[in-house]
């Protein structure tokens, strides 16, 4: 019986320091969905310019390999 007042007056302290927190900072949830469309935009971008990408570094990496066999 005491354990379980015990429990139900942490939970209602734990949500009653949730909407205190939620009240200071409204937009919270608004930089989960800025990190989750930034990553969609970066993998579109990414499968779009697959090809280019993969010459670029192909070509990037052939220089230094003909660098680095020059010494």
């Amino acid at each position: 019986m005491i354990r379980r007042k015990l429990d139900m007056t942490i939970i209602k302290v734990r949500n009653w320091m949730y909407r205190k927190e939620e009240d200071l900072n409204p937009n919270a949830g608004l930089a989960t969905i800025e990190i989750v469309l930034l990553c969609l935009v970066s993998v579109a971008i990414v499968v779009v310019f697959r090809g280019k990408i993969t010459t670029i570094l192909n070509t990037i990496f052939g220089k230094i390999s003909d660098k680095v066999n020059g010494f």
